[in-house]
């Protein structure tokens, strides 16, 4: 205290002078820590401790008492530990959910995260309320308490002038000059990079440079102005970072594969000054409106009549009910976002072993194989009584309140679930439009005798041509479009427009001792440039059937074209409807092999859904392998099984209502298929007269069932006053 002058405490003394509403924490102006017991907040009057701390603040965010100050924070445990005021503030904030459901608050909850943001909200939120309490509260209760919660981060804006940063260059300048890894980073060169390697080089440029960025108060003295968007992951993505300040890089080229050239400038430094970059980075726009108009449509029909197929699945009424299924799915969890996906889920790690509960901090089982519960093989869905809360695991509280007997349909809540991300991908495709370049590894005697520029593959010039032959086997030879055998290279025109439908995997080079054979890890396509073609034909009548190539006859030109596969928004659209509905596609799988391809897809399309409803989805494509209409015998041990795509999954639906609402109406009218089905169905109730009557159990005896002349049968109820109160049913109580 001595250190502060009179007239600093006094003049702090004036600014701080309503003690009366600090409460408990008046003291913070006087340098004292604050020791608080947080058993001591209560319901009652966790709203007192929040408006002093808060007006405490607002009084005084600027002071050094304020700003030094410390609460000596006891839990219930006796483990102490010192908050400064705005931590013990923020802290509050997320307390207050736990105290309105009685959870005790331990060291554990303490929220203290590095980077504060809307993820680590979330997993706050829901490993603390939403797991340990849905059980207990229903989810109005859950979600006004924490809309409350979170209504409280508008007090933040009380301080916005103090918070306020701004931003510039000259931070960026500043810091080139004081850490030279930084200043390589800005001036990075790829020029030398191979294609398939210039995203992923520019990206770990642009993301050293942002570490950089996050610690850069150690080279500047002060944070530099866009640390706390880095430290974030808001306001600043990292792909637009490189692109601004590292370079702009490979581009897609709207057609499966990218563009040859990168653009090695970024916007900061030369931008699209060449007419080339120019064009290729404008295209972007173009590339992704075309893949919207092509694929938006196509996701919308997708949700549809994925809607149509899961729309009569249901939960068992009774959450304590336990269907006992002795068949599970084997999934393997080969990373954090794999079980993220399978978090709350039952499992075994053996069949007949103990049943556990995933949780985000089993971290211990990734890279191993589980036994799931789950809605594919649930044994009371299979009796048609729906999925018990054991195979869809506890995210069935969520979606259904059984105390109160309201909730969402999970058949349609998973459709929605997929399509809906798949169709806001497609609609945000200009801004998350990217390359997904797969790099392709060939044998070491490839590198060492040729060389890939772009996508093109020509000789290396370094090796003696005299030395080395190439050897094509015809057989080796195949087309792309068989119907195009005859769009090739004449013999006579080596500038021929030929469409590079000819192709080979593999050749073999050969010197005077040894034969090499070329190939690559995964089997890539050369395509036969027409170079390469004219000379193979003007070879005639091969030798031993092989047709042997001189490298000095082809040392002047290039030899084939790589296809440059992209990985663009569509294909993960593409690739579903493959795992959902084609039958090729299918008929590779098991029940356990296609959820993780399912599972696998949506990660790597960057979509965010439970994989509970992948499996409800999946558990509606399957069959009885005797009968089509029925369900697998999950009840029983190993049943015999069949997937069906999902086009005959509503061709063979049980109810004759929904195959009725699908397509070719037609052909199931004579289809003697079609007069074997019983099954009932949700869209039946379209077709009632008075549907109220099957879903609220309305005796009809008691209804009027005479006709009006126009045939049409009376409503349940007539409203002969319109202000009439009636009860749920439609009928008149007997107390009116």
């Amino acid at each position: 205290m001595e250190k502060y002058t009179s007239f600093k405490f006094a003049d702090m003394q004036n600014r701080l002078k309503h003690v009366e509403n600090y409460g408990p924490y008046a003291g913070i102006i006087e340098f004292k820590k604050i020791p608080i017991n947080v058993s001591s907040i209560t319901k009652s009057n966790w709203q007192s401790h929040y408006d002093s701390v808060l007006n405490l603040l607002k009084d005084g965010i600027e002071t050094e008492c304020v700003q030094k100050g410390f609460i000596s924070v006891t839990f219930t445990n006796k483990f102490t530990l010192d908050l400064s005021v705005t931590d013990y503030l923020l802290n509050l904030i997320m307390w207050n959910m736990l105290i309105r459901v009685d959870i005790p608050i331990m060291p554990m909850h303490v929220f203290f995260a590095n980077e504060i943001k809307k993820d680590t909200i979330k997993d706050y939120i829901d490993r603390f309320l939403i797991d340990t309490s849905r059980k207990k509260f229903t989810n109005k209760e859950l979600n006004n308490i924490i809309d409350d919660t979170l209504f409280r981060f508008h007090d933040i804006d009380s301080f916005a002038m103090f918070l306020s940063n701004t931003v510039n260059l000259e931070d960026n300048i500043f810091l080139m000059r004081q850490c030279d890894e930084f200043n390589n980073c800005m001036h990075a060169d790829l020029s030398g990079v191979p294609l398939e390697d210039v995203k992923s080089v520019g990206m770990e440029y642009a993301n050293r440079a942002i570490s950089i960025m996050k610690d850069a108060s150690q080279y500047l003295g002060y944070d530099h102005c866009l640390a706390d968007a880095c430290r974030a992951s808001e306001g600043i993505n990292p792909k637009q970072f490189k692109e601004f300040t590292i370079n702009i890089g490979t581009k897609p080229n709207g057609r499966g594969g990218i563009f040859e050239r990168p653009i090695m400038n970024s916007f900061i430094n030369g931008g699209v000054a060449s007419p080339i970059d120019y064009f290729i980075e404008s295209s972007t726009g173009r590339t992704a409106q075309i893949i919207k108009y092509q694929n938006v449509g196509s996701s919308g029909h997708f949700a549809r009549i994925l809607g149509l197929n899961n729309m009569d699945s249901s939960l068992y009424p009774d959450p304590n009910y336990d269907c006992y299924s002795r068949n599970f799915v084997k999934i393997t969890i080969k990373d954090k976002k794999t079980l993220k996906m399978l978090k709350n889920r039952y499992y075994r790690l053996y069949p007949n072993g103990i049943e556990y509960v995933i949780k985000s901090s089993d971290t211990n089982l990734i890279g191993k194989e589980i036994y799931l519960r789950s809605p594919v093989t649930c044994a009371s869905a299979a009796r048609g009584q729906g999925i018990c809360y054991k195979c869809y695991g506890d995210l069935a509280y969520t979606v259904y309140d059984a105390g109160i007997r309201f909730g969402v349909n999970v058949g349609r809540i998973a459709s929605e679930n997929l399509s809906s991300n798949l169709t806001q991908k497609l609609l945000s495709a200009k801004h998350l439009l990217e390359t997904f370049i797969e790099k392709i590894s060939w044998s070491d005697k490839f590198n060492e005798l040729f060389e890939i520029e772009g996508n093109l593959v020509h000789l290396n010039p370094e090796p003696d041509p005299k030395l080395y032959k190439m050897i094509i086997s015809p057989e080796a030879i195949e087309l792309e479009n068989e119907e195009d055998d005859d769009l090739v290279a004449s013999d006579d025109d080596e500038n021929s427009t030929a469409l590079y439908n000819e192709f080979i995997r593999e050749f073999d080079v050969s010197d005077s001792e040894n034969i090499y054979h070329i190939t690559s890890d995964k089997g890539a396509k050369l395509y036969i440039s027409n170079e390469l073609n004219s000379i193979i034909r003007r070879k005639g009548e091969p030798i031993d059937g092989k047709i042997f190539i001189d490298f000095t006859e082809l040392k002047s030109g290039n030899l084939f074209i790589i296809p440059i596969e992209n990985n663009e928004l569509s294909k993960t659209l593409d690739r579903l409807k493959d795992l959902l509905d084609k039958n090729s596609t299918i008929s590779l799988y098991n029940i356990h092999t296609l959820l993780q391809a399912l599972i696998d897809t949506t990660i790597e399309g960057g979509l965010n859904i439970a994989s509970t409803h992948l499996e409800v989805i999946l558990s509606n494509q399957i069959r009885d392998a005797d009968n089509i209409l029925e369900r697998a015998k999950w009840y029983e041990l190993n049943p015999n099984y069949e997937i069906l795509s999902l086009n005959k999954s509503l061709t063979c639906n049980p109810s004759v209502t929904i195959s009725m609402s699908y397509q070719k109406v037609s052909r199931l009218l004579y289809n003697p298929l079609t007069f074997k089905k019983n099954g009932s169905s949700f869209m039946d109730l379209f077709f009632m007269e008075r549907p109220q009557c099957a879903i609220r159990d309305i005796d009809e005896s008691k209804l009027d069932n005479s006709r009006t002349d126009s045939g049409l049968i009376n409503p349940v109820t007539f409203f002969e006053n319109p202000d009439k109160v009636t009860t749920m049913g439609g009928i008149e109580s007997d107390e009116d």
